[in-house]
């Protein structure tokens, strides 16, 4: 069990942004981050790798639905909301929730904190969400980023018709089309950025992900169909991506359970694909943020390992779950003042990113919250509503 202790100090190493290693010394007071001499209690006596709370920038909190009844499903969530605490991810951006649980659902001081997108955007029949027409889009873009919302969802692309059998998976390819034209999409994404909003784009496709440039979104979700020669645009325009590296696998088995050899050969060609262009564009300066989609049968560590596996550099793969997110989404990292919401590894991060969702010390605001790893739910019976939402 972790000490219960609430004002403690500790020593180590803090990893910067810009890939850059400080040996430091803070405490936390009162649930505040603070660089200043103190005479608190070291927490350890060995130097440790200190991170500012995980952050998973693409998941879905009432995944997988079709496990609970409506009436269960705040308490679905809930135990989801803790797993993530408790494998140290402390900051979500919920993108596209297939219920309204997560927005009505009271805070807890214990669970992340979190960015709620409100109702996905799709032009077309499927599994996951309710289509909104090219006539409706603009206005509910206007309307959801109106009410408050920092982010909303829009999906560039999608098979359609997206259920070719109810029986088996959704499938993606590379000629998949525009669930939105493109000068819709652009105006939809106008309309949100007009009331305040910042907008996360799903884009499989090679023209799902210029159709999602050339209508400036803030950040394109998958991009498995970005090239190299759209990293400039990528890097003048800020606009992150987040690739989701980690649903390879079980896309692939889905797809030989299904007997589509077309969809392992395409998800194959995908994963090439990156292992040449993500990490010329996280060297580049492309903002590359991690994700899940599929928490907890996926885990942020087991995304930054793919993206080292993928050629990212162990320290880069390593802050964009961290300080390079939240960053990004506008949060506080390791900073004075700031609140102490925090993960401690004796063991570097980046040698061991295996042990990301299983740090030896997670402190939410200062309090101290036992780690536990993550356990994986029954799996749905039909997985295509939510495959790479």
């Amino acid at each position: 069990m972790i000490p219960q202790t609430k004002d403690f100090r500790v020593h180590g190493w803090l990893i910067h942004e810009d890939t850059s290693i400080q040996k430091v010394d803070l405490s936390v007071i009162d649930g505040r981050i603070s660089f200043l001499p103190s005479d608190k209690p070291y927490l350890f006596e060995t130097p440790v790798y200190i991170l500012p709370g995980l952050v998973d920038s693409h998941t879905h909190v009432d995944y997988p639905q079709e496990l609970v009844s409506p009436a269960q499903r705040e308490s679905f969530v809930r135990k989801n909301l803790m797993q993530m605490s408790k494998a140290g991810t402390l900051l979500l951006r919920d993108l596209g929730a297939s219920s309204q649980t997560l927005s009505t659902l009271p805070t807890h001081p214990q669970e992340p904190q979190r960015i709620h997108s409100g109702r996905a955007m799709i032009g077309c029949r499927n599994a996951c969400f309710s289509a909104i027409s090219a006539e409706d889009v603009i206005s509910t873009a206007s309307k959801q980023s109106a009410q408050g919302l920092s982010w909303v969802k829009i999906f560039a692309d999608w098979p359609h018709p997206s259920i070719q059998d109810d029986s088996k998976a959704t499938y993606f390819r590379a000629d998949n089309p525009l669930t939105y034209p493109a000068d819709v999409l652009k105006e939809t994404v106008a309309a949100a950025h007009r009331e305040g909003a910042r907008v996360a784009a799903h884009a499989f496709t090679l023209h799902g992900a210029r159709a999602c440039i050339d209508a400036n979104v803030d950040s394109i979700e998958h991009g498995w169909g970005i090239t190299l020669d759209m990293i400039p645009e990528l890097i003048e325009k800020n606009i992150a991506w987040v690739p989701l590296l980690s649903l390879s696998e079980g896309m692939k088995q889905m797809a030989l359970r299904d007997d589509r050899p077309d969809q392992i050969q395409w998800v194959e060609a995908c994963w090439e694909h990156l292992g040449h262009v993500l990490p010329e564009a996280s060297k580049r300066g492309v903002r590359i943020l991690g994700g899940t989609d599929w928490f907890p049968a996926v885990t942020l560590a087991t995304e930054v390992q793919h993206m080292i596996e993928r050629g990212m550099t162990p320290t880069r793969a390593v802050m964009s779950i961290s300080t390079a997110a939240r960053s990004f989404l506008g949060y506080p990292i390791i900073e004075e003042g700031a609140p102490a919401d925090i993960c401690l590894f004796h063991d570097d991060p980046r040698a061991v990113p295996s042990r990301l969702c299983e740090p030896d010390w997670i402190c939410v605001s200062g309090v101290p919250l036992q780690p536990e790893r993550p356990q994986i739910p029954t799996p749905p019976k039909n997985p295509h509503h939510h495959l790479a939402s």
